[in-house]
């Protein structure tokens, strides 16, 4: 039985308290689902994300859908940044979207909007599939793309399509080929090389404005200068948007996560599943977070002079430091990861049960293994001390050092956990 009704999505971490009361579907009686995340299906080109993985997707429909009630994709079906480009996709992948309207027509394809998929070009792909804001499965799963835990997405309306940013982006991956995105360890380039170096310096800049605003009285960009750099951090050790950090705010603290057993995301594009217990909760330790940008010896005069003019704001800024509240960790987070490059992950639903799979790795069954630097206890670097350890001059990083650093770590937080 499908029922419309009315329920309520995370936002940034944040601003959890407050949920956007979005349109939901809820799925009664379901044995059994398939569920996928973040196809990025595109125009066929070198730019399509999803590539020429047709096949190994048909394969898997043909598999399980046929053993599965329902076919859930929990946003990005598409990934084009123009409408030339949109018109494409049922020509690039002319059996793949055949088999999609196939299900579609039978009402057994559903799916939530993501921030890359428009809804005129959506409905026109699958005119017969049933899009909302987010899916319960049964009583106790929910299922949302995720980009509204991310504060670059927070305040989007659902079916809008790339905005102008995205679309930039799009085009400059495109353009150059290569991946821009965190994180660094797994798009080591030196397109994303030179665009580390920048946001360094943003931050920089942005952090004596900040200081600057908190010295008259005004804590907003001292805040949001907090979250940006907590955003890196986590996204540097896969936690991308925060949202594995959303679900567990929503899931312990929220009246409807209260009635949640899982929150299954996608939008990271990192799987994982993660179990929340008191064991296994988010970490918001922050390692040295002001050190090189403020406390270090500047070569230059214009920084010595406004670290002698704000280094006395800087405990009050750490005061705003955010907390997770004192409450019991519960449910469990799990992230589809994507479609994207070599990328192939999904989850069955079984009975209430969630199993993920790497379909592109021997169909290998995933766990956490992705997250447990975020789930630790090992403080994680923020930008200052990110670029302070692996710099190794102009706009060039130690990959070697940050893949020993990221294994040192593991090890660290398994013996401070045991």
């Amino acid at each position: 039985m499908v029922v419309q009704s009315t329920g309520y999505a995370m936002t940034n971490p944040n601003q959890w308290t407050d949920p956007l009361p979005v349109t939901s579907i809820r799925l009664e009686g379901i044995e059994r689902a398939l569920i996928l995340s973040d196809l990025h299906l595109g125009d066929g080109t070198s730019a399509d994300p999803f590539g020429a993985k047709d096949a190994a997707l048909l394969e898997l429909l043909e598999r399980e859908a046929t053993r599965s009630e329902i076919v859930v994709i929990a946003g990005d079906v598409m990934d084009c940044f123009s409408r030339r480009r949109y018109r494409r996709i049922p020509t690039a992948h002319p059996e793949l979207v055949a088999r999609l309207r196939q299900l579609a027509a039978e009402h057994r394809l559903y799916g939530v909007w993501g921030n890359h998929d428009k809804a005129v070009v959506l409905f026109d792909l699958l005119p017969e599939a049933r899009f909302a804001d987010a899916i319960f499965l049964g009583e106790r799963t929910l299922v949302i793309h995720g980009h509204q835990c991310d504060f670059h997405f927070e305040t989007m309306a659902p079916g809008v399509g790339p905005t102008p940013i995205m679309n930039f982006h799009g085009r400059l991956e495109a353009w150059l080929k290569q991946p821009v995105r965190l994180p660094f360890q797994r798009y080591d380039n030196r397109v994303n090389n030179v665009v580390h170096f920048g946001f360094y310096w943003l931050m920089r800049m942005r952090l004596y404005s900040a200081l600057g605003h908190l010295r008259r009285g005004n804590e907003a960009p001292a805040r949001r200068w907090l979250e940006a750099d907590n955003f890196w951090a986590r996204g540097q050790y896969n936690d991308l948007g925060e949202l594995m950090l959303s679900s567990w705010l929503f899931l312990a603290s929220h009246p409807l996560g209260a009635q949640l057993d899982t929150v299954v995301m996608g939008h990271s594009h990192v799987p994982g599943h993660v179990r929340f217990s008191d064991d296994v909760r988010p970490n918001l330790q922050i390692d040295a977070r002001f050190d090189h940008y403020l406390r270090h010896r500047s070569k230059f005069p214009p920084f010595r002079l406004l670290l002698r003019r704000f280094e006395r704001f800087l405990e009050q800024m750490a005061e705003l430091e955010p907390a997770l509240p004192d409450v019991p960790s519960r449910g469990s987070y799990l992230n589809l990861g994507s479609w994207v490059h070599e990328a192939s992950t999904y989850a069955i639903y079984e009975r209430g049960a969630l199993r993920l799979h790497d379909w592109a790795n021997g169909d290998r069954l995933c766990a956490d293994e992705n997250y447990r630097l975020v789930t630790g206890r090992e403080p994680l670097p923020g930008t200052a001390e990110w670029f302070r350890r692996y710099t190794r001059g102009l706009a060039r990083y130690d990959a070697e050092a940050i893949r020993e650093d990221l294994v040192h770590r593991l090890a660290r937080s398994a013996v401070r956990e045991a």
